[in-house]
């Protein structure tokens, strides 16, 4: 294996990781909404595999309403949200 594909392989797997613990979290909580939007664009520029990077985004279109649910809680949570819903909508 060369140089660059362990290290995609290792940052696959630390994703993979960060993902089981974010499963602890709130399905609204700004750093599981972050991490998987990240783990889609990791898969996207990275991986250079649109078909799994759709497959995550998809996984969080299933929390659109918690995403909701945290734009509309105030001024605590808007940098997420102005992150969040226009690539959601793109």
């Amino acid at each position: 294996m060369n140089f660059v594909a362990g290290i995609k392989e290792d940052s696959e797997a630390a994703y993979k990781a960060a993902t089981e613990v974010a499963k602890n979290m709130e399905s609204w909580n700004p750093i599981r909404l972050g991490l998987a939007l990240n783990f889609s664009v990791f898969y996207y520029e990275i991986m250079k595999d649109p078909k799994k990077a759709i497959e995550m985004a998809n996984k969080v279109n299933l929390i659109v309403f918690a995403m909701f649910w945290v734009c509309t809680r105030g001024m605590h949570y808007i940098g997420v949200c102005t992150i969040i819903v226009p690539w959601e909508l793109a």
